[in-house]
């Protein structure tokens, strides 16, 4: 295809003997096809720039997002599940919600998300709510608490 093409160009080139006949022969192509294909491409080019810079306006003011967590009898492991979503990426505010169920009986777990207050209230856009449950109630009772 493209040398059958190369060829009829090139035929044309040396049928003619003037490059100024040559241009006038292609000049209503150029003027015709190329020239509204350029400028319809360059209309979409500041179309979709100027769509972008109203989208990063609009991510000016992220949503909030809370994680909970249910605990019981984690004790300190339960560190790294609030470390992790302490470190999280996104930028807006991420409350961390961690329901301790049955805190009565579950001290250590308690002490341990208690201990990770002071860590996450000195990041950035991160929250830290504690909520003990005195009375075991399972894990969906604390989803529900949450």
């Amino acid at each position: 295809m493209i040398d059958s093409i190369y060829l009829a160009f090139i035929n044309i080139i040396a049928s003619h003997n003037s490059l100024l006949v040559f241009i006038l022969m292609f000049t209503p192509f150029i003027v015709f096809f190329e020239g509204p294909l350029q400028l319809i491409t360059m209309i979409g080019i500041f179309r979709f720039a100027k769509q972008q810079l109203a989208q990063s306006d609009l991510l000016t003011q992220l949503p909030h997002v809370s994680c909970c967590i249910t605990c019981y009898s984690e004790g300190k492991s339960v560190i790294n599940t609030i470390k992790s979503l302490t470190f999280q990426t996104y930028p807006g505010l991420i409350e961390i919600i961690a329901v301790v169920d049955g805190a009565l009986q579950n001290k250590d777990t308690l002490l341990a998300v208690q201990s990770c207050k002071e860590f996450v209230e000195n990041t950035t856009n991160r929250k830290l709510l504690i909520i003990p449950k005195w009375q075991r109630g399972g894990r969906v009772s604390s989803l529900n608490t949450a």
